[in-house]
C-alpha cells in the first residue's frame, strides 16, 4: 500500500481515539476507513502533520431500525455530508459510505 505523505497521525474528535498513529505503527495508506460516532449527528476528524493539522466534519442522519427479537436493531447513517470548511483542496461525498480527500 503507498503512504500518504505527511499524516503522522487521524483521529476522531469524541471517537475511539487515535485511526493511525505512525508513532504506534499503524501507517496511513493512500486509502483508509474512518470510522464514524455512531452515538452523535457528526463526526469531525483531525489529521496531523509536522506544524499543521486539517479538519474534516461529516454529518449524516441516524436511522434505527429494529429486525427481531434474536437479531436486535440495524443502525444505518444516510445523507452523508461535509457540513463545516476543511482545509483540504479537494473534499467531497461520493456517495453513502465514501469521502474522497485529494491532497
Amino acid at each position: 500500500m503507498d503512504t500518504v505523505p505527511g499524516f503522522h497521525r487521524i483521529y476522531a474528535i469524541g471517537g475511539r481515539g487515535n485511526l493511525y498513529d505512525t508513532a504506534r505503527g499503524r501507517t496511513v495508506g493512500s486509502w483508509f476507513y474512518l470510522v464514524y460516532d455512531y452515538n452523535a449527528d457528526k463526526t469531525t476528524f483531525l489529521f496531523e502533520s509536522p506544524g499543521r493539522t486539517d479538519t474534516l466534519t461529516v454529518a449524516y442522519t441516524r436511522n434505527v431500525r429494529f429486525i427481531s427479537r434474536n437479531c436486535g436493531a440495524e443502525l444505518t447513517l444516510r445523507n452523508l455530508r461535509i457540513i463545516e470548511p476543511t482545509s483540504f483542496q479537494n473534499a467531497r461525498v461520493e456517495n453513502d459510505y465514501n469521502i474522497v480527500v485529494t491532497l
